[in-house]
């Protein structure tokens, strides 16, 4: 379950460990001002919040923002600090509507499920799927057939089993804010079988808190995977893929969104605050 953050015991309970070696100094300060935002703010502050506040009490500890929200995520992994469901906004405190990342999980992989050293969700006892079976399934158009294997599209949206995938490994990619995730919904819904992504789960923890149990995953336990080519995010995986395809939105609305990203490193909120007002020269 990997663990890199120095700890004198956890409850037994705990789904995941942190995925990065942080010293007992940097936590406490990620920790503290954490919680100092909060109490300035008088609510749960968000990743942007928190790096000011950081930056503002204990100096230079991360080049930036995005370094934080990784250093969070390891801290939220080992149950120190809780998450809206979002992963927008984050607390010291146990509160109404905060998690930690135990029992997001459990939440949203309630059975069957675990996390492996990489903080990757893993089938332990959750049936998986052949792909040669799942295949000869969606070419048939014999009803009794289907019906043998319509546990498949229970919703679940489980891993393959692991055979090799010869020809067929398909990828697609997008610019980030392209509607990316809602394609791969859509991907799971129709085939009944979780996308991957090879996006480093530094970064797409928040995917996974929102339920896509294939991020970081490329191999071949999962059939599609996702990716942002040629557009590179540090830490992405290769994926070797035979075939491909392109998910295109117009740019007038994937900039907003995309900053909207950026400005909330959240993948379902948008900023507090309206970009084009309150910054207009950037805008």
């Amino acid at each position: 379950m990997g663990g890199t953050i120095c700890r004198a015991s956890r409850l037994e309970d705990q789904v995941s460990k942190s995925i990065l070696w942080l010293p007992w100094y940097f936590v406490n300060r990620f920790v503290d001002s954490t919680r100092l935002a909060e109490e300035i703010l008088g609510r749960p502050p968000t990743v942007q919040e928190i790096f000011v506040t950081l930056s503002n009490v204990h100096g230079k500890t991360v080049n930036d923002v995005y370094e934080l929200g990784a250093c969070l995520f390891a801290l939220l992994r080992e149950d120190l600090i809780f998450s809206d469901l979002n992963s927008y906004r984050y607390t010291a405190n146990k509160q109404e509507g905060y998690y930690s990342y135990s029992e997001i999980f459990r939440l949203r992989f309630p059975t069957g499920y675990s996390c492996d050293s990489m903080g990757r969700v893993i089938p332990t006892t959750a049936r998986l799927v052949n792909l040669n079976h799942l295949k000869n399934v969606l070419m048939s158009q014999d009803k009794a057939f289907f019906n043998e294997y319509n546990w498949i599209w229970d919703g679940e949206f489980r891993f393959l089993d692991g055979q090799a995938i010869t020809g067929d490994k398909i990828g697609f990619t997008s610019f980030p804010r392209s509607g990316n995730s809602f394609l791969r919904r859509y991907v799971e819904q129709i085939t009944g079988v979780t996308t991957g992504s090879a996006t480093t789960i530094h970064t797409s923890t928040s995917l996974q808190i929102m339920g896509l149990k294939g991020e970081s995953h490329v191999g071949e336990n999962v059939w599609i995977s996702k990716s942002h080519h040629p557009f590179f995010l540090k830490g992405s995986a290769l994926m070797p893929v035979q075939k491909t395809f392109l998910c295109v939105r117009n740019p007038l609305d994937v900039f907003p969104s995309y900053a909207a990203l950026c400005c909330t490193l959240s993948h379902g909120n948008k900023p507090d605050y309206d970009i084009s007002v309150e910054y207009p020269e950037w805008w």
